[in-house]
């Protein structure tokens, strides 16, 4: 009767320490989601590299996401933000040193994605290519970093586009894209063209409240 009431003791306190650790990591190591649109997806996490499964899986400040040639991810931020990864492309979300919070948030990536972003008074979100920082005022928006070139189509709202190295800017409104030389040279807005909208699918809709707490998300 003992050995039973011990084991049941053992279990119940496993429950709520496994819950705790869960409640803990969504809340507060957890920015958002990540769920597979067509495999493979990676994330890198403290040196390890795990494929994502169907259920999808949390995403931490500092991950990297990776898609495969044939993979493509839909990453939702808990605002509620949406990001869609095409194949051959990698994120990363990070928290720049000296800011608190989500307030000031850079978004690295690589290859091609398409997302739907929230502006706020009280949060500034970039994106950033090794050529190039985007500025988010509130838009759906693609952007592909390919042969050491940047370029930024605006689907709705607004974009800034801008060059680290040569200190140009330019901002793009709907219907227009602009491109980052490998120079770093701003090149004149044009009309959207070209391959840059393929193998973008919308970036998504926000959220339900029991997916944003993690249910069926694993790990």
């Amino acid at each position: 009767m003992k050995k039973k009431l011990s084991l049941i003791l053992i279990f119940l306190l496993s429950s709520v320490l496994i819950s705790y650790s869960i409640y803990a990591y969504s809340n507060i190591n957890n920015v958002g989601r990540v769920v597979v649109k067509a495999r493979s997806v990676f994330i890198e996490r403290n040196g390890k590299s795990s494929l994502v499964s169907g259920f999808g899986a949390f995403l931490a400040l500092g991950d990297k996401i990776k898609t495969g040639p044939t993979g493509k991810a839909l990453v939702t931020l808990k605002n509620g933000d949406t990001i869609f990864l095409s194949h051959n492309s990698e994120l990363v979300p990070e928290t720049p040193k000296n800011s608190q919070g989500f307030s000031n948030q850079v978004l690295r990536i690589l290859g091609k994605i398409r997302a739907k972003i929230q502006k706020t008074k009280t949060r500034n979100v970039r994106f950033a290519t090794p050529n190039a920082v985007i500025g988010i005022k509130g838009t759906d928006f693609v952007v592909e970093y390919k042969k050491e070139q940047t370029s930024v189509a605006t689907v709705e709202g607004l974009v800034n586009l801008a060059s680290p190295s040569s200190g140009g800017n330019i901002d793009i409104p709907p219907g227009k894209m602009s491109t980052i030389s490998a120079a770093g040279e701003v090149m004149p807005l044009r009309e959207i063209a070209g391959d840059i909208m393929s193998d973008v699918e919308s970036a998504g809709a926000q959220l339900k409240a029991n997916e944003s707490a993690g249910e069926k998300v694993t790990f």
